[in-house]
């Protein structure tokens, strides 16, 4: 039972590892907002099957909620209520920030899960950062 807890255990970090390592790299443009938040929510996802294998569960939790957020702030984009979106790409932050902060998750989360959630860290930081040029750029009616 050992052995196949740590294959699957090396299975999730090798294929985190490939994926992550891109994420940062990736650009945004206006019209990909919607599938880099989709993206996004993808990458908390795959953290949060690896959370669950190594039982931290309150990171688990966090990563929840972060993608709940993301969730949220797709319908508010598609909405265009940007200050919403703002808003709920915060608290998806605060969630992941919440789960690195945990002294008791630290010593769980192997080296490259905690490179993938800096990753994803800065892609929805990048996100966030589209979504403001978004809101404050002035809108072209033809």
């Amino acid at each position: 039972m050992v052995v196949s807890l740590f294959g699957t255990t090396s299975i999730v970090t090798f294929i985190s590892l490939l994926i992550f390592s891109f994420i940062p790299k990736l650009p945004l443009a206006n019209d990909d907002i919607v599938s880099s938040l989709q993206s996004a929510i993808g990458s908390i996802g795959g953290i949060k099957q690896y959370l669950a294998i190594e039982e931290v569960m309150y990171c688990e939790f966090r990563f929840g909620d972060a993608e709940s957020n993301l969730k949220l702030a797709i319908t508010n984009y598609q909405n265009g209520h940007f200050k919403d979106v703002i808003n709920q790409i915060d608290e998806a932050l605060k969630s992941i920030k919440s789960c690195q902060d945990t002294s008791d998750a630290q010593g769980y989360i192997a080296r490259s899960v905690a490179q993938d959630m800096d990753n994803v860290v800065l892609l929805i930081n990048k996100i966030k950062k589209q979504v403001l040029g978004s809101a404050l750029s002035p809108q072209i009616y033809h």
